[in-house]
């Protein structure tokens, strides 16, 4: 007999692990969450944790979400972007941290 694939190997694979998601809430809420750690071969924590999303938010709970940071903390928005970027144009052969340096730019190097 065949071992099956642990649970990690198994959603990498996936195109939508929402299925497997609701299996393993649903067998976790019928035999208990150690049970289904062992039977979908994934940690205690996994199985708490989509089990406190499934109930806190439903189906919806059971979906990916994004990874990616919501905001970014040093971005330059408006006119301070626009200054920055017109002393570049002007000035194509200066460094970011000479531009900084000789007009008093917002921001680090890497902004300029």
């Amino acid at each position: 007999m065949s071992a099956l694939p642990d649970y990690f190997t198994l959603v990498r694979q996936m195109k939508n692990p929402y299925s497997l998601r609701l299996a393993l809430v649903e067998y976790a809420r019928q035999h208990g969450i150690k049970a289904a750690a062992r039977a979908f071969q994934t940690t205690v924590p996994t199985v708490r944790k989509w089990r406190r999303r499934y109930l806190a938010e439903g189906l919806k709970g059971l979906e990916a979400r994004s990874r990616a940071p919501r905001s970014c903390p040093h971005k330059v928005l408006g006119e301070r972007e626009q200054q920055v970027l017109a002393q570049r144009r002007q000035l194509p052969t200066f460094s970011a941290q000479r531009l900084r340096q000789e007009f008093d730019l917002p921001g680090s190097p890497m902004t300029a």
